[in-house]
């Protein structure tokens, strides 16, 4: 019952098409898939769709579902980025939401503007990242870690998202505690009082085996991050985030290994437009029988929105 419902193809920052990556989650023995590329945006990126492919998307999906439905449960979403200015709520709602989606990622790539009036990306490199750390906050790192946990308040309380992509992002270029220490008080009650609005809102987390790719060699979110949410009884569920078609299953039997180790004995499907909670168990079982994890989070090879269950919770 391994899972995954993150993945980028070419329809935005990914690379290969959306039957590739079926293909791949096919052979990794995946039991359903969702497609997330990145959503529009009313200004111009390099890494979002274009508002005029949304259709194809919609009917390359549609397709896949026909043809391999009998074999793997493949569900349309959408990772959309959280901006609070009113056009750009406008335009997703408008021009987005009003299609129709089975669940949305929120996330935060952007936070707050550069001197030019440029949306800053937090995630598009180190140097561009402390170029914004000096310009808009002063250098105050826990100024901007301050301003990122309130944007993901704010995320979960909008209504519009399903789960929450990459919660602890600001640690993409804190390798080795660079910037910042994940043991620091203030960081540690930013974490809590954002897990509580979380487990409020309702909204679920996704483990995503990702960041073991990224610069800070580790998945979203920290151990202690995930411990404190099974504590709290927020729903998690398995992504890796893959922006290539060997990554679909990357480091997938690690991120189970970390959230049974946090506590949790469940985690979130999308189940008849449902999310429904499923046993570990399960899961554990399907990798006991060779569910094939991509070098156990090692090198490639060389060649709107779904309703929600009934609460319960997810720990033991």
């Amino acid at each position: 019952m391994i899972t995954n419902y993150h993945q980028h193809s070419h329809f935005s920052d990914g690379n290969g098409a959306l039957e590739e990556y079926v293909q791949a989650g096919l052979r990794a023995g995946l039991a359903a898939m969702g497609f997330t590329d990145h959503a529009p945006v009313p200004f111009f990126t390099e890494w979002t769709m274009p508002v005029t492919r949304l259709p194809e998307y919609r009917s390359e999906i549609r397709r896949l579902q026909r043809v391999f439905g009998d074999r793997i449960e493949l569900s349309m979403g959408l990772e959309m980025d959280y901006l609070p200015e009113a056009d750009v709520i406008a335009f997703q709602k408008e021009k987005v939401l009003a299609l129709g989606w089975d669940y949305v990622i929120g996330s935060i790539h952007y936070l707050g503007h550069e001197p030019d009036g440029q949306y800053w990306s937090v995630d598009v490199g180190r140097e561009t990242l402390e170029r914004g750390l000096q310009t808009i906050y002063g250098g105050d790192v826990r100024r901007y870690c301050d301003h990122y946990y309130a944007t993901a308040r704010d995320l979960a309380r909008d209504g519009r998202f399903t789960i929450m992509g990459h919660f602890d992002y600001t640690k993409r270029f804190n390798d080795h505690g660079r910037y910042y220490s994940d043991e620091a008080t203030w960081y540690r009650q930013m974490i809590d009082e954002t897990l509580r609005v979380f487990a409020a809102q309702d909204i679920i987390l996704e483990v995503n085996s990702g960041g073991w790719r990224s610069p800070c060699r580790s998945a979203y979110p920290a151990p202690f991050i995930l411990r404190r949410a099974c504590e709290l009884g927020i729903r998690v569920t398995l992504d890796s985030d893959a922006h290539r078609p060997w990554q679909v299953a990357y480091g997938l039997s690690r991120a189970l290994d970390r959230v049974r180790r946090a506590g949790y004995t469940q985690v979130a499907r999308l189940l008849g437009g449902q999310w429904r909670l499923v046993p570990l168990a399960g899961m554990e079982e399907d990798r006991a029988a060779g569910l094939p994890d991509p070098a156990h989070d090692g090198a490639a090879p060389s060649s709107a929105q779904g309703g929600n269950s009934l609460r319960s919770t997810p720990c033991a």
